[in-house]
């Protein structure tokens, strides 16, 4: 089980709609950290989502 304080370090740490989430469910102030104007993540990031959500078909099939 993942304690409370590991979720709240984990949160910490980074700055994504996920950790935003815990922090504001634990009850600490959400931090919004300055994204730059022309772009919100790197094209070598980007490439790594498109890869995450594509569609290789469902578990249930195999």
């Amino acid at each position: 089980m993942v304690t409370i304080e590991y979720i709240r370090k984990a949160a910490e740490s980074c700055d994504t709609d996920m950790a935003r989430a815990f922090r504001k469910a634990l009850g600490l102030p959400v931090l919004w950290a300055d994204a730059p104007i022309e772009r919100i993540v790197s094209v070598e990031r980007a490439d790594e989502i498109d890869w995450c959500f594509r569609n290789y078909g469902s578990p249930m099939d195999w």
